[in-house]
């Protein structure tokens, strides 16, 4: 082969090499990187939408356990079922002088409100996000029994925020006015399970665990005193104990599930009962049962008695 012939058939070889890359590139090779780098961003758009999905489900999910551990879906049966349960609180501990009471609800603009300005969002960013309820609660008790009723509202289950709270002794300590008020949350539309019943029968206060009242001056020493020796006497059964009528007051009435109870409490044991029509108590029997006053029988005998009062402060009806 000469010398000439061996250069054509470099460049022919060369040219058809060319020639068949070219056609392979345009045929095979560009549409498959073209498709490989597609399928790349595919898998990139689809981890992203994954990453929102999985964020929106855990905000979901959020959400709902924080609906659930709401009081009712409007503001009226929220005030209704707050003051009932702070009012249960109170006459549950035994305090006396009880007041509770609500503001209005306050709303809570959504915090996307200043991030999405577009027509589109304006429905939604526009809605508030939710409602918060004030409530005060005051009364008066033992030491023991003011720490008790800030412990149980503080370790109620709906969701809540304390505020503030102060106890302010009076008579050396013996009394102490307890205060206090707490922030909860309403969430429109939602419809949470019933809240279990406030916890009073849990465990012992902190104030009964340390067994001192702060706002008590401690007792003198004690003096020795010698023991007196007096002769024996003959020792007389005693008499009868009287009804202790003086030592159960009452210190409300309040109307649940649209039936009066009569609230009493034992002002030496802290006792505290709940009584229908029909309920007795001691030697009496428990008649009717107004918005201001009770009426109970007593060996066939009618009397009537009001908040504050003693039984032994009761008074013959019609008299």
């Amino acid at each position: 082969m000469t010398r000439g012939r061996l250069i054509f058939f470099s460049i022919a070889g060369v040219a058809a090499a060319w020639l068949l890359w070219s056609t392979a590139s345009k045929t095979y090779f560009a549409p498959r990187r073209d498709l490989l780098d597609r399928i790349d961003e595919e898998r990139t758009t689809i981890a992203r939408l994954q990453e929102t999905i999985n964020k929106e489900v855990a905000q979901r999910r959020a959400l709902r356990d924080a609906a659930a551990r709401t009081l009712a879906g409007t503001s009226e049966e929220t005030v209704s079922i707050l003051r009932e349960r702070l009012n249960t609180i109170g006459h549950g501990i035994g305090l006396t002088d009880l007041r509770v009471s609500t503001a209005n609800p306050r709303s809570v603009a959504s915090a996307a409100k200043s991030d999405y300005r577009n027509r589109d969002w304006k429905s939604l960013t526009g809605q508030p996000d939710f409602y918060t309820l004030s409530a005060d609660f005051s009364g008066q008790g033992t030491f023991e029994q003011a720490v008790r009723a800030i412990e149980v509202i503080a370790a109620e289950p709906y969701l809540s925020r304390m505020d503030r709270f102060s106890l302010r002794p009076r008579r050396g300590g013996e009394v102490v006015d307890v205060s206090l008020s707490l922030t909860t949350v309403i969430l429109p539309g939602v419809d949470p399970p019933p809240q279990p019943a406030p916890g009073l029968a849990q465990a012992p206060s902190h104030a009964s665990l340390t067994g001192k009242n702060l706002f008590r001056a401690p007792p003198p020493p004690a003096l020795e005193v010698k023991p007196e020796v007096k002769p024996a006497v003959a020792v007389q059964p005693p008499p009868p104990a009287p009804v202790p009528w003086g030592d159960w007051v009452v210190t409300g009435i309040v109307w649940i599930d649209r039936q009066p109870e009569l609230w009493l409490r034992n002002r030496k044991t802290s006792e505290a009962k709940q009584l229908r029509a029909g309920d007795r108590i001691l030697q009496a029997q428990v008649e009717e049962i107004s918005q201001t006053q009770a009426v109970v029988s007593i060996e066939g005998a009618l009397f009537s008695i009001q908040i504050g009062q003693s039984l032994e402060e009761r008074r013959p009806v019609n008299q």
